[in-house]
Formats: structure tokens, sequence, C-alpha cells
């Protein structure tokens, strides 16, 4: 009983299978065919959304959109030009394909073409730079010159003298002042250690240092020197307080450590809004505003005034218009935008482009597009047909075997099992036709598929000529 009910379950599901997965097309009732051989493989490829064949794959965008990039792009103001180069080398290599070589050649022979541009452009560029390099020199000196006569005859002979009185009344308080702060130094000595020679000696050798802040809080030592807390934001100073202290007795030596440094940081502060400070080991001088360096700044300009107008004042609208047609003068000999920030050339400019393309014409400077071998290649119709037919041809090879049907040529075939319902069919009869079938929205195939049925259509050319014209039509998409 076991045995028969077995046999009948089995039965079931071969006439099931049968009915659901055996399918036939007939190739008679496609009168289209008549040209084609019918005893050699047929194969059919299931279309679904995630598989297609006839979709442009994205490594083929890669290609055609880097090479139009590169085409379009100026070989000498795209700082981009050599990376584009070696991405799209590596995106033919990575095809593997046979046909891909000769535009690999192409692209190599192309950086070569670029590296001797750059040497060739760049020693032109070195003796512009000598020439634009004398010219800026002279037009700063000129334009400083001007700018500095603007500057003194825009203000009066009373601006000078009210200023120089100010801040020499300024001056001499702020003497007093540092002088004052000198004394009551020595006099809290005097009184910690009872020995002028001593207190001399500590007042006579107390010396700053400075270096620029690198921390938010200054570190308390710097070799012999400790820190004095002058709440600077940019810079720490230091004194040499072990120095001054070695010679004080035992009992006195922590007074006198802290009226060293109590009084020191109000020296500081007298010392730097008079005079400033000159460090002579780094030659700088900081606190560049102090009193003494205004007055003198002043009395200068003041006496410059002076000889400028020793006859009659120049005009200033008149020294103004000079310094712009001194400027029209620089911009005529050197190019707009041709400079950095810091007046050397910059050979991927715009203003150096102009230069070089004029130059082009009066000098032979053996310079060419680098891609002129690779845009051949990319507008031959036979280089690019070889490649996209080779290209063409790998899509189908490399085709999903599980979305493959083999066909034979009474068109019998079984369906692959596949977890959707929304696919196309699309048989490949050979070089002059295709099939291309629509399922119903239930996703059932009839057993027999004619040129009667529903949503049939045919091509007059086969699958790898239909994926070769879209990549073709991709590859000449820009141009």
């Amino acid at each position: 009983m076991k045995k028969i009910r077995y046999f009948f379950i089995i039965s079931m599901i071969a006439i099931t299978s049968a009915c659901d997965v055996e399918r036939k097309i007939d190739f008679e009732s496609f009168s289209i065919l008549h040209n084609e051989n019918l005893s050699r493989d047929i194969h059919g490829f299931i279309i679904t959304e995630n598989s297609n064949p006839l979709k442009i794959p994205s490594s083929f965008n890669t290609i055609s959109q880097l090479s139009n990039t590169l085409i379009h792009s100026d070989w000498l103001s795209s700082k981009d030009y050599l990376s584009n180069i070696n991405e799209l080398i590596y995106a033919l290599e990575e095809t593997q394909l046979k046909e891909a070589q000769v535009f690999i050649n192409a692209l190599k022979q192309a950086k070569k073409n670029y590296a001797q541009n750059i040497l060739r452009v760049n020693a032109y560029a070195q003796t512009l730079q000598y020439s634009y390099d004398k010219t800026l020199d002279r037009y700063t000196v000129e334009a400083s010159d001007y700018r500095k006569k603007i500057t003194l005859l825009e203000k009066s002979n009373d601006y000078y003298l009210t200023n120089i009185a100010r801040v020499e009344k300024e001056l001499e308080i702020q003497r007093e002042k540092y002088f004052k702060a000198k004394k009551s130094f020595i006099n809290r000595l005097n009184v910690a250690l009872k020995d002028p020679i001593t207190t001399f000696n500590i007042n006579d050798n107390l010396n700053f240092k400075i270096r620029q802040k690198t921390k938010p809080k200054c570190e308390k030592f710097w070799g012999d020197y400790e820190s004095i807390n002058t709440k600077n934001n940019n810079n720490c100073v230091y004194i040499n307080i072990d120095y001054l202290v070695s010679n004080v007795s035992k009992n006195n030596k922590e007074s006198v450590h802290q009226i060293i440094k109590n009084n020191a940081l109000n020296l500081w502060s007298e010392l730097i809004t008079l005079n400033g400070f000159y460090d002579t080991k780094t030659n700088k001088t900081y606190f560049k505003n102090n009193l003494r360096s205004q007055l003198a700044k002043l009395k200068n300009d003041y006496l410059k005034r002076k000889q400028l107008c020793a006859h009659t004042c120049p005009s200033v609208p008149m020294l103004k218009q000079q310094l712009a047609s001194l400027k029209d003068e620089k911009n005529k000999i050197i190019e707009p935008y041709i400079l950095d920030k810091n007046n050397k050339i910059d050979i991927h400019s715009t203003g150096f482009n102009k230069i070089l393309n004029r130059s082009f014409q009066s000098n032979n400077l053996e310079i060419t597009n680098p891609l002129n071998t690779f845009i051949a290649l990319y507008d031959n119709p036979k280089a690019v047909d070889a490649f996209t037919s080779e290209y063409a041809h790998k899509i189908i090879i490399n085709y999903p075997k599980e979305f493959t049907i083999s066909i034979n040529r009474n068109g019998h075939f079984i369906k692959p099992k596949i977890p959707t319902k929304n696919y196309s069919l699309f048989v490949n009869v050979g070089s002059t036709c295709s099939i291309i079938y629509q399922p119903n929205r239930q996703g059932l195939l009839p057993k027999v598929i004619s040129a009667d049925s529903l949503n049939v259509k045919t091509k007059n050319c086969g699958l790898e000529e239909l994926i070769k014209h879209n990549l073709e039509q991709k590859w000449f998409l820009y141009a």
C-alpha cells in the first residue's frame, strides 16, 4: 500500500513539473527566421530588474565618463589630469579585454607626453619668472614710495606736531614710572639684604628672555630661567632668577627670590611700554608699538613731509593717479591671475595658459596635447567597434548561469525557477534575429510561444549586436 502511494506521489510531481516547466518556441511560425541555421545551439536569457545584459555596466560607464572628462579637459590647467589618466588606465585594465590594450598603450604614451610637456612648461615659466621678478621688484619699490608720500601728505603739519607733543609727554611719564619701579625694586632688596653691592649686582644682572607660547600655559622653567606670569596670550617671559640669588645667603634666599619675582613683573610691563624688547639671540624686536618707536616714527614722518613740501606740496589726487597708472603698467607686463600669493608663476592658472597659447605662435616649445593618440582612437569607429564587440561578448558569456536557458533546434526548453514574476525572455536565435517575450502579470509562460502569441517582439539582430550597439551609443554620447 505504501509503495503504491509513493509511486503515485512521484508520478504527480513528474506530471506537474512537465506541465509547469517544459516549454517550446515555435520557430517555424517566425518567418523572419528563415535565414538562420537552427541546427546550432540557441540560448535564452531571463531579464530581471537586477540581471539585464542590455543594461550598460557600471565599469563601462566609468570608462566612457573618464574618457569624456579627459578629452574635454585642459591638460595644463586641470590639476587632476594625470590622476584621471591613471584611473582610466586602471578601469580599462580591469576589463581584461585584448581590444582594450590599444587604448591603454595610448594613455601610457599620454603620461609620457604630459611629463615632457610639464618639463618644457616649467623651463619656460622659470625664464618668465626671472623677467617678472625684476618687474615686481621695480613696481614694489615705486608703489611703496607713492603710498608713503600719499600717507604723509594726507595728514597735516598740525597732526604731526600735536601727536609728537602728546607722545613726548607720555614718554616722559612712562620714563618716570619705569625708574620709579626700578627704585622700588632696589629699595626692597636693600631692606632684605642690607648689602648695597649685592643689591646693585642683582639689579644690574636681571635679564629677561621671551619665546612664543606653544601651550595654553607657559612652562615654569626654561633652562636656568624661571617664568613670570605676564598674562600674555602669545609669549612666555622668563628671568634668570637662580643666577641672581646664587650669591645671596641661605637665610635671605627665599625672601629675595619672592622680591625679584614680584618686582620683575612690574619692571617688564613698564619696560616694554617704554622701549619694547629686543632679543639679541634671535635679532627680533617685540612690542614694536612702544612709546620710543612711536615718537621716532612721528618725527621721521614729519621730517619727510617737510622735505616733500619744501617748495610746494605734491597733489595727493595726482599721486594716486600715478599709483594707479603704475599698477596698469605692471598688469600690461604681467598677465593677471598668473601669480600665486607668493608672487610665483602658477603654471596651472588661466593667466599662464593664455601666455602659453600665445607662445605657441612665436616660440617652438614642442608642446602638443598629450592625448592626441588616444583621441584619434576614441573617435575611430574600427577601434571602438572591436572594443565594444569584445565587451559585449564578455557580458554574454559572463551572464549568470541561473538566468540562462538552452533551447534545442526544435524550440524545446526548460525554464529555470527564478525568484520573481517580473521578467522578460530574450531568445538569441542568431546574428540576424532575436525573440523577446514579456510574460503576463502572473509571470506564466504559455506552453508554446509563437509569432501569434501576445507580448512577443522580434529584432533583426542578435543579442551581442544589440549590446554592442548600446555600448557604442554610450561611448559616443559626448562625441
